[in-house]
């Protein structure tokens, strides 16, 4: 797979909302940018969109060693990217 400059990160927990199958088809059609999920929700992997299924509590202590480390779970996947942005949605 070939590394993009750029990376939008999603911790997203819960439930996809309905209207996930728009926002998927609009990312397909933006092969310039990863979307990088850490999630427990049924998120399908494409050639853009990088899937890490994990729980709240996981993400969590990656999230805390990322603080801790600069040799990170977190930190060695978003190497190499020239612009990382993220995005946090938790559903109830």
């Amino acid at each position: 797979m070939e590394m993009k400059s750029i990376v939008i990160i999603f911790p997203y927990f819960g439930t996809l909302p309905p209207q996930y199958g728009m926002w998927r088809a609009s990312a397909l059609r933006n092969p310039t940018i990863d979307f990088m999920f850490f999630t427990d929700a049924p998120v399908k992997p494409a050639e853009n969109i990088i899937v890490h299924q994990m729980s709240f509590p996981d993400f969590c202590r990656i999230v805390q060693k990322a603080f801790e480390s600069t040799n990170s779970y977190f930190m060695e996947r978003i190497h190499g990217y020239d612009l990382v942005y993220t995005f946090t949605r938790f559903s109830q």
